[in-house]
C-alpha cells in the first residue's frame, strides 16, 4: 500500500502509563481494546519498554523508547513530538497527557477530571503530589488544552469543569469511559438471615474518595456487615485509622490484580462511593453492569448515571445508614434493577462507535 493510500494513523500516548494507576490504567486497556475494532485506522501505542508485553495483547503496533521510568512526566512533552513524527501520525492523542507543541499532527486531549486545579484538593495531597499537581497538570496539561485540535471529556461535569475553568476555543466531545463487564455474574441477592452484607470499597484511598465518611457511617448500619478495602492506600491512609484496622470485621487488601478485583465483585452485595469529587466514578458503573448495588454520594459526576435512590447527601452522616437500614431483598432487587442499563451505557459497542465518530471526524478536518 503506497503512503497516499494507508489509512490514517493514530498515535496514542501511554508514555506516563502506570499498572497500578487504577481507574487510569483501566482506561487505557479498555480505549487500546476498542481501538482493536477500529481497522479503517493504523493505530500505534508510544510507551515505555517495561510495558511492551502488557500492551502487545490489544494486537495494536507499538513503539517505544527507553527512559528513566520516575521521570515520565517531565520527559514526556518532549518525546512525544519526536515519537509522533517518527510513526508519521496523522492525529496524536493524549488520553491521560499533556499535549506537547511542534508534534507535527492534530492532537486529541482527553479531560478526565480538573481535580488538580481546585486549591481545597491540592492542599490534601503528599509534596510529590503537590509538585506534579503544580508542574506537570496546572503548569504544562492544562496549557497544551489550547493546542489542541479537538478535546474528548469523559463526562458531562468534566467538559463543563472545562469550559468554565480553561476556556477552551474548541469543541468538547463527551465519551464515557468503558466499563467492561467481564464474567457474566448471575444477579446478586440479598444475604439470608444470619448471614452478613459484603461491603466493598474500591479505589485509591485519597482525600476525595472520602473514605472517612463510610467508616464513620459504619457504626449505624443496623444489619450485620463485612467490609473490604480494595485498591492503593496512598496519600489519605490515615483516613483508615487504627480503630479500623482493629475491628475484624474491616479488612484492607490493598493493590490488586484484575482477577481478584472481579473476585470482589463477585462476592460483594453493595459497592460504596462517598467520594467528594469525581470526573466519571468508573467502580459504581461497574458494580450496576455487574448487577450488584452500588451507594454513591450525591455529586454531579454520580447523578449522571447513578439512580437518585441508590445516592446519599453528605451533608448529612447519617444519610448513609438511613439508606443502608432501608434495605431488605425486595428493596435491594429494586434498586440493582434501576442500574441495568448502565451496562449498554457504558459498553464495548457504545465507546468503539463514538471514537469511530470521533476519529473519522478529526482526520478529516482540513488542517
Amino acid at each position: 500500500m503506497t503512503a497516499a493510500a494507508r489509512p490514517p494513523r493514530i498515535l496514542i500516548d501511554a508514555l506516563t502509563y502506570a499498572s497500578n494507576d487504577g481507574g487510569f490504567a483501566e482506561g487505557m486497556h479498555g480505549l487500546l481494546d476498542s481501538c482493536r475494532s477500529l481497522t479503517e485506522f493504523e493505530v500505534i501505542v508510544a510507551h515505555h519498554p517495561r510495558f511492551r508485553e502488557e500492551f502487545a495483547r490489544h494486537g495494536l503496533e507499538l513503539t517505544s523508547v527507553p527512559f528513566p521510568f520516575r521521570l515520565r512526566y517531565l520527559l514526556q512533552p518532549f518525546l512525544l513530538p519526536w515519537l509522533t513524527r517518527r510513526a508519521h501520525a496523522d492525529l496524536v492523542l493524549c488520553e491521560n497527557t499533556a499535549l506537547p507543541p511542534f508534534t507535527g499532527a492534530p492532537g486529541l486531549v482527553t479531560v478526565h477530571d480538573l481535580h488538580f486545579m481546585k486549591p481545597s484538593r491540592v492542599e490534601d495531597k503528599t509534596w510529590r503530589q503537590r509538585l506534579l499537581a503544580g508542574l506537570y497538570w496546572r503548569g504544562i496539561w492544562a496549557p497544551s488544552i489550547r493546542r489542541a485540535a479537538a478535546l474528548k471529556a469523559i463526562s458531562q461535569i468534566a467538559a463543563t469543569e472545562t469550559r468554565e475553568m480553561l476556556h477552551p476555543r474548541v469543541d468538547i466531545a463527551v465519551i464515557p469511559v468503558r466499563v467492561d463487564v467481564g464474567p457474566e455474574y448471575p444477579p446478586q441477592t440479598w444475604p439470608a438471615e444470619g448471614e452478613p452484607v459484603r461491603l466493598l470499597w474500591l479505589g485509591h484511598v485519597v482525600p476525595r474518595k472520602n473514605i472517612g465518611f463510610l467508616l464513620a457511617s459504619l457504626h449505624g448500619f443496623q444489619r450485620d456487615w463485612r467490609l473490604d478495602i480494595v485498591g492503593n492506600t496512598w496519600w489519605d491512609a490515615d483516613a483508615i485509622g487504627a480503630e479500623s484496622l482493629r475491628d475484624p470485621r474491616i479488612t484492607v487488601h490493598g493493590f490488586v490484580s484484575r482477577e481478584e478485583k472481579e473476585r470482589f465483585y463477585e462476592h460483594a452485595h453493595i459497592l460504596i462511593a462517598p467520594s467528594i469529587d469525581e470526573g466519571f466514578g468508573r467502580t459504581p458503573a461497574e458494580a450496576f453492569a455487574r448487577s450488584r448495588l452500588a451507594l454513591t454520594s450525591d455529586i454531579a459526576a454520580f447523578r449522571e448515571y447513578v439512580p437518585e435512590a441508590c445516592r446519599f447527601s453528605l451533608d448529612d452522616p447519617h444519610s448513609l445508614m438511613r439508606l443502608y437500614n432501608s434495605l431488605d431483598a425486595e428493596r435491594y432487587a429494586a434498586l440493582v434493577a434501576s442500574g441495568a442499563d448502565i451496562r449498554e451505557r457504558f459498553g464495548v459497542a457504545a465507546h468503539i462507535r463514538a471514537h469511530r465518530d470521533l476519529f473519522q471526524r478529526m482526520v478529516a478536518a482540513p488542517r
